[in-house]
């Protein structure tokens, strides 16, 4: 099962970050750790860790009060800093980073991996890439109404065929979430004004042009 496949590899504390009313700090964290330490495998220095987190800390304000977290105790609510190590720990002992022990007694903070997977993830949640049609869907159509196409290799060319149809649906339901980020986007807006350019301009270009067009052009409902 899934699950105890996934919990063999991580703890329940791992995914409990994200339901915690200190989300955001525990998410902005580890997105600005990973962005410093890059490409790097030397990891980071707990100090320059600190520094960083401390940042974040300020942004938002300080950790939220008001909530119920277990972890959380009286003394975490003291200045930036203090609240930077809390944080930091608390994502350690959650398994999105490490500070292994060393024999040079230096403290140097890692991204773990599984904390590397679901952060990027999470970056393209936040930030969807724009919707595109290509011709996954247009070449199905073309290799199933070819007999020939299963002639050589039938098996491979289903596979194929399989394989295309899924990316094309995706790509679908792409277009999907991009006319419904649209409709909310143009929901949001107080003016006809900015309403329109959303329509004609954002739509025209992220949809109409690189989607809709290229999908009447193909004439997939046609096939």
């Amino acid at each position: 099962m899934l699950s105890t496949l996934l919990y063999s590899e991580v703890s329940q504390q791992f995914l409990r970050i994200l339901a915690s009313g200190n989300s955001p700090i525990y998410l902005d964290a580890v997105d600005a750790l990973s962005r410093e330490m890059g490409e790097s495998l030397l990891g980071m220095s707990r100090p320059e860790a600190v520094e960083i987190v401390t940042v974040v800390i300020e942004k938002h304000a300080g950790l939220r009060s008001d909530i119920q977290e277990e972890e959380l105790q009286q003394d975490d609510f003291g200045p930036p800093r203090a609240q930077a190590n809390f944080v930091l720990n608390r994502l350690i002992a959650a398994g999105w980073l490490s500070e292994p022990q060393r024999s040079d007694y230096q403290r140097i903070i890692y991204l773990e991996r599984a904390g590397e997977i679901l952060l990027e993830a999470l970056r393209k949640i936040a930030s969807p890439d724009e919707a595109q049609f290509t011709d996954k869907l247009q070449i199905v159509c073309t290799t199933l109404i070819n007999p020939d196409a299963f002639n050589e290799n039938a098996w491979s060319a289903l596979e194929a065929c399989i394989s295309n149809a899924k990316l094309g649906i995706t790509e679908l339901r792409g277009m999907q979430t991009s006319v419904e980020r649209m409709i909310r986007r143009q929901l949001e807006v107080s003016t006809l004004r900015e309403n329109l350019s959303i329509l004609y301009d954002d739509f025209s270009q992220t949809i109409g042009h690189s989607c809709y067009r290229e999908l009447v052009r193909v004439k997939l409902p046609v096939r």
